[in-house]
């Protein structure tokens, strides 16, 4: 078990005061609790400056690029064909890793 805090949280919903400690185990968060909650004498905490997204995960993708340099530049003088190809292969990339072994938990 280990935790992360930090000043600034966002919970999906709002923000967080004054901030969240975010507690993972094995990977996963197992508990968002107030900044300064209390926490077992051997556990490891990691102060972060950023804002903290317990929970949230970034997953946008730009399906028509190649995400290599100048990827966007390219796609004006892509064929039809050749953006089928770019967005199947940026569909099966994900699709080939597989979903994460379970979703995150959180508690409040």
């Amino acid at each position: 078990m280990h935790a992360i805090r930090s000043t600034h949280a966002f919970d999906g919903e709002s923000f967080r005061s004054p901030g969240a400690t975010v507690v993972v185990e094995d990977g996963l968060i197992i508990g968002v609790e107030p900044y300064d909650f209390p926490l077992p004498d051997r556990c490891p905490v990691t102060s972060y400056d950023g804002t903290l997204l317990p929970g949230l995960i970034e997953a946008h993708t730009h399906l028509v690029t190649d995400s290599g340099v100048s990827a966007s530049d390219r796609v004006a003088g892509y064929s039809g064909q050749e953006i089928d190809e770019v967005i199947t292969r940026a569909l099966q990339g994900p699709a080939r890793r597989g979903s994460p072994r379970r979703p995150a938990r959180c508690r409040r």
